[in-house]
């Protein structure tokens, strides 16, 4: 879709790239999903933060990814191996590895053991074969890892660990589809999670947790309490805003009304109207205004009123010369009616 504009796309704050002037009329999901167009490096990035924090920027960020994220499992392995005994090494893969000979130096088994675990589980939840074909998971796996999670949870002393732990078997039990299971997780584990010991009002590992919570519930017909959980999510974990937009689902006037009683503030009401408003069928110029009404400080505001004033320009800039106008009314229904 093609147009005239008098608009400077740079005044969105954040920049919003990848929305070029030649294709500004699309819907503000794809605004998010150009902005996290690398999302899965965004999610890498938190994590990464959270763990340099919990090791006090000790050790290089390079090294703690690659035993995070590249390191394969005999290694993590045979580090906890050598960790465990006196005598033996840092294996010789590893031994120029910062992160790995910190926590060879200080003893760490449990982080050890827990980054080994999280490695078992990842071919689990990851996406496999094509979005039109994709492979199947293997449910007697996950569900076996989830019974030796179990297990490792209730041994682990850290409960910053034992969070981490939490969240990897309610994954789990979310990808499995095993739905009531990941909400019964979720009850069970967290309640037995020291929350000022785990930090868990800094870390990012709760909101996690909380959008599978979200997917089972949705998954179980609850939209309206998924819907709910989407919005703290989208209001509060910057790295899980796209997900959350993409899988929030209210369906009727009912069931909007009743997420809007289910907002404890006008705050979370104005981030639900947010995620409403994104949508290119939404009337956004009633939601913009409510969200300012509720909460005037809303980072949403300025990318949603950019929004509708490109939607504007679209329709009234130049209809009579543009060369794309009878493409733009066959293909885009612009200029829209009404």
């Amino acid at each position: 879709m093609r147009g005239y504009t008098f608009l400077n796309p740079g005044i969105v704050a954040p920049p919003v790239p990848g929305v070029s002037l030649q294709n500004r009329y699309v819907r503000f999901s794809e605004l998010y999903r150009s902005f996290f167009e690398e999302k899965e490096q965004v999610k890498q990035n938190a994590n990464l933060a959270e763990w340099m924090v919990r090791f006090c920027g000790l050790v290089k960020e390079a090294d703690m990814a690659y035993l995070i994220y590249k390191a394969p499992a005999e290694d993590l392995g045979l580090l906890l191996t050598a960790t465990k005994s006196k005598s033996l090494p840092v294996p010789v893969r590893l031994r120029d590895n910062d992160f790995a000979n910190y926590l060879w130096e200080k003893k760490c088994t449990e982080t050890i053991e827990y980054l080994r675990f999280a490695k078992q589980c990842e071919p689990h939840v990851v996406s496999s074969g094509t979005p039109w074909n994709p492979s199947p998971r293997d449910t007697t796996a996950m569900l076996r890892l989830i019974a030796e999670g179990k297990k490792e949870f209730k041994k682990t002393k850290s409960d910053y660990l034992r969070m981490r732990y939490a969240f990897q078997l309610i994954r789990l039990a979310h990808y499995a589809k095993r739905y009531q299971q990941c909400l019964d997780l979720y009850d069970e584990l967290t309640a037995q999670i020291d929350k000022l010991k785990a930090h868990w009002k800094e870390s990012i590992i709760p909101q996690w947790m909380l959008g599978h919570r979200a997917g089972s519930l949705r998954a179980l017909g609850n939209r309206v309490e998924a819907s709910y959980l989407y919005t703290l999510i989208y209001m509060n974990s910057p790295e899980r805003r796209a997900s959350a937009f993409q899988s929030f689902l209210i369906k009727t006037d009912q069931e909007w009304d009743s997420l809007m009683n289910r907002c404890l503030s006008d705050r979370e009401r104005a981030y639900a109207l947010a995620i409403r408003a994104g949508d290119k069928r939404s009337k956004s110029l009633d939601d913009l205004r409510e969200i300012y009404r509720l909460d005037t400080t809303n980072d949403q505001l300025e990318p949603l009123l950019t929004k509708e004033i490109d939607r504007m320009e679209l329709n009234f800039l130049g209809l009579a010369f543009n060369p794309y106008a009878s493409r733009n009314k066959e293909v885009y229904q612009i200029p829209e009616r009404g």
